[in-house]
């Protein structure tokens, strides 16, 4: 058969096509919603690093401000946090970067 030899590469052809088609659209979607997920945690730990750093900031000035006997630890941790919440209600400029994953 003469048009054996030419339909098999064709052929081959159309089944590589149809075995790539469903590998390059499964990615495709995927990456989205695994990169907003990467985002939402990013700024999660941002936001939790950030109040890190006011509590480690205020308790410095804290310990700075308050001469006087030395208070337990739980109770300048409970001052502290009552303080960053304070904080944070009254300043209206917070600046949140977010960093988008690539």
């Amino acid at each position: 058969n003469p048009n054996g030899s030419p339909l098999d590469p064709h052929q081959q052809q159309q089944q590589q096509q149809s075995q790539d088609m469903p590998h390059f659209g499964l990615p495709g979607p995927q990456p989205p919603s695994s990169q907003q997920q990467q985002q939402q945690m990013q700024v999660h730990h941002q936001q939790q690093q950030q109040q890190q750093q006011q509590q480690q900031h205020q308790q410095q000035m804290q310990m700075s401000l308050l001469p006087g006997p030395y208070r337990p630890h739980i109770e300048e941790k409970k001052l502290t946090r009552d303080a960053m919440e304070k904080y944070m209600r009254e300043r209206n400029d917070m600046v949140i970067v977010i960093l988008h994953a690539k």
